[in-house]
């Protein structure tokens, strides 16, 4: 049973198991029934939505720091590679 988390009001992960999305009575309750279903696109977005917010603050940080950049700069290369990400989105160039 799922209770309108979060990926399921935003559709990342969950479309209605109905195709009329009719309201399914459990006891005196209306539910909707959903299954799980994975889109690859939004998938995606949101992958890069956390590589994103993980990779700014460590870069910020090595940046203040006088640190070398290095190591995070092929870090961040190779796996936003991995994620097919375009260069617009690679803050660290």
């Amino acid at each position: 049973m799922n209770h309108g988390q979060a990926g399921t009001i935003r559709q990342l992960s969950d479309a209605a198991a109905l195709r009329n999305g009719a309201a399914v009575r459990i006891g005196s309750a209306a539910a909707t029934a959903f299954r799980k279903h994975l889109d690859p696109d939004r998938m995606t977005f949101l992958g890069l939505t956390a590589a994103k917010a993980l990779a700014r603050p460590v870069w910020h940080g090595f940046t203040y720091a006088d640190w070398d950049r290095d190591p995070p700069r092929e870090l961040f290369e190779a796996t936003f590679d991995r994620l097919e990400a375009s260069p617009t989105v690679r803050f660290w160039r």
